[in-house]
C-alpha cells in the first residue's frame, strides 16, 4: 500500500471545518485557512505554505493554529524539506487536542522517523497512532504494520507478531494483510533477490549467484494468492548485516531488498 503523509489532508477538511472553530478568527484568516486546504488537496504544496506562512504570522497562538502546522508539515514533507516538516508536525502533535489530527500528526512524524531510519521515534509515533484512532479503521492498519516492521528492526520479534497478527484479524482481504502474513513469525533478516511465477526461473538466478560466490536459496511462498518462488540470499540475525550483504546482489538484481524471513 503506498500510503503518503500529504494525501491526508483531504479527509481532515471534512473533520475539521467547522463554523463553530473559526469563531474566533478573522475573515482573512479563514479564507487562508480554506486555501490552504485546497491547494493541498490540489497538491500545490508551495502555496500551502505561503498560506500557512500567512496565517500562522497572526494566528500562531489560535485555537486553529494545529491545523496550518500540520498542513504546512505535510507540504513540506512534499517538498522535500523534511526537518521543516518535521518541525511543523510537532507543533501540530504538541498544539492539538482533536483526536483525529492527533492520530495523523504522529503518523506523518512515524513516517519521516521509518524515512531517516529513526526506529526508537518511529515506534513511539506509531504507538500513539494506536493509541489514538480506531483500531478497526484506516490509518491504523498503516501504523499497525509499520509498527510491526520497526519491531523486527529493533529486534522484539514476539512484539511484532502481536502487531502483524492485530493486521491479519482487523484488515482481512487487504493488501497489508498479505504483508503481514508474509512477515509474521520472522526471526531473521535475509537480501530477497526476486519473487518469481517459474521455480525454473528462480533456480536459474540461483545458479547466476552462485557464479558470483553468492549463496541462494528458492523459497516457496504465497504471493498475493498465487504460488511463488522467492530466491533468498543468506540468513543474518540483524538487519545491519543483512545490509551490508546487499550491494554485491544488487548489481546482479537491482532490485534487491533486505526484508525479515522465518
Amino acid at each position: 500500500m503506498a500510503w503518503r503523509p500529504y494525501s491526508r489532508a483531504g479527509c481532515l477538511a471534512a473533520l475539521l471545518w467547522c463554523a463553530g472553530c473559526q469563531a474566533s478568527l478573522s475573515p482573512q484568516a479563514r479564507q487562508l485557512l480554506q486555501n490552504g486546504y485546497a491547494a493541498s488537496a490540489g497538491g500545490d504544496s508551495q502555496a500551502v505554505v505561503g498560506s500557512m506562512d500567512a496565517f500562522l504570522r497572526d494566528n500562531a497562538r489560535s485555537e486553529r493554529a494545529d491545523e496550518a502546522y500540520y498542513l504546512r508539515g505535510l507540504a513540506k514533507y512534499r517538498l522535500g524539506d523534511k526537518a521543516g516538516g518535521q518541525a511543523d508536525l510537532e507543533a501540530a502533535l504538541a498544539k492539538t487536542n482533536k483526536k483525529e489530527l492527533r492520530g495523523k500528526a504522529a503518523l506523518a512524524l512515524g513516517d519521516l522517523a521509518w524515512d531517516g531510519d529513526d526506529m526508537p521515534t518511529a515506534a513511539a509515533m506509531y504507538g500513539t497512532v494506536l493509541d489514538t484512532v480506531d483500531r478497526s479503521s484506516s490509518p491504523a492498519d498503516h501504523a499497525g504494520y509499520r509498527l510491526g516492521c520497526v519491531l523486527q528492526r529493533l529486534g522484539r520479534w514476539e512484539d511484532a507478531d502481536l502487531q502483524f497478527s492485530r493486521v491479519m484479524e482487523l484488515f482481512p482481504g487487504t493488501e497489508l494483510e498479505a504483508r503481514a502474513d508474509r512477515r509474521i513469525h520472522g526471526r531473521a533478516w535475509t537480501v530477497q533477490v526476486g519473487a518469481f511465477e517459474n521455480r525454473k526461473h528462480a533456480e536459474d538466478v540461483v545458479k547466476e549467484l552462485a557464479n558470483k560466490s553468492i549463496q541462494a536459496d528458492v523459497v516457496p511462498m504465497m504471493n498475493e494468492g498465487k504460488p511463488a518462488f522467492m530466491v533468498q540470499a543468506g540468513r543474518y540475525a540483524t538487519y545491519e548485516q543483512a545490509a551490508a550483504a546487499l550491494a554485491p546482489v544488487k548489481k546482479l538484481q537491482s532490485d534487491a531488498f533486505v526484508t525479515a524471513t522465518r
